[in-house]
């Protein structure tokens, strides 16, 4: 969506009252061109969240226990806020195998979601001027692979799907500019690190980006002494990961890995 479209939605959104006053699918259409928006051009939503917070819902507080739930502490620089969201991510990825498929259970869910992207693109800059604390480039490539995570798992987009291209052009960057690891690096850094690149993997499924991602986790994967596909899917349960689609993710990025290999 260009700018001057943006702008024009806004000014009718602002007329209206603000988007608390707009209502149902029209909402709903607002709401997702504001995250198209922002996810693209990396910048704050422009609208405010629509749904409250209950307070019983401690996720988006600041509270370090995630870090260590998820044993997130290895990674560079990650904040209370990102390890948070993360935790939301496990909980509504968790929740969503146990789900009735009742309208009061959907309708919680999709809040949920919502909820957790607009915190992710609450990280991003503001209108006007930059972020006012600049993410390490493991902390970047892991906000850019939990939207990924968020896009293909919970809203269920494809991997084609056109709003995936920036996405992987920015986890690509990020990677590139990361240092590198080795089998001295903490082991749970190591995990994140290869969590990040199956992701990565997954939405670039059906581009040649993909051996990008693959070539990284060969290399994640000598580190961790990684021998076979199952040893693969196991490791990546201490993250955020929601079988059984994760699981073949693992086995197709496995297979990618052993094709590489044979044609080195």
């Amino acid at each position: 969506m260009s700018k001057v479209h943006m702008e024009g939605l806004e000014r009718i959104v602002k007329k209206r009252g603000g988007i608390q006053n707009i209502k149902g699918i029209h909402a709903q259409i607002a709401t997702w061109c504001d995250f198209c928006y922002s996810n693209i051009w990396n910048l704050q939503p422009r609208f405010s969240r629509l749904y409250a917070i209950p307070p019983e819902n401690s996720v988006r507080e600041p509270d370090l226990t995630a870090a260590k739930s998820l044993a997130l502490g290895s990674i560079a620089d990650i904040s209370p806020e990102m390890a948070c969201i993360l935790r939301s991510l496990h909980y509504v990825s968790s929740s969503s195998v146990n789900a009735t498929g009742c309208p009061s259970d959907l309708q919680k869910t999709s809040i949920q979601i919502y909820n957790i992207e607009y915190d992710l693109l609450m990280l991003n800059e503001t209108q006007h001027s930059r972020k006012i604390q600049k993410l390490s480039n493991e902390a970047a490539a892991l906000k850019v692979a939990a939207h990924l995570y968020l896009y293909l798992l919970l809203r269920k987009l494809p991997s084609g799907s056109p709003v995936f291209s920036e996405l992987i052009t920015r986890l690509r960057n990020a990677l590139d500019k990361c240092d590198e690891v080795s089998e001295d690096s903490q082991y749970y850094r190591l995990i994140w690190r290869l969590w990040i690149l199956i992701i990565g993997y997954a939405a670039a499924a059906e581009r040649e980006d993909k051996w990008k991602f693959v070539e990284g986790s060969q290399a994640i994967c000598k580190a961790l002494h990684i021998t076979r596909g199952a040893q693969l899917n196991s490791s990546l349960r201490a993250t955020v990961w929601l079988e059984p689609t994760c699981e073949r993710w693992a086995k197709s990025l496995w297979a990618d890995c052993l094709r590489a290999r044979r044609g080195a």
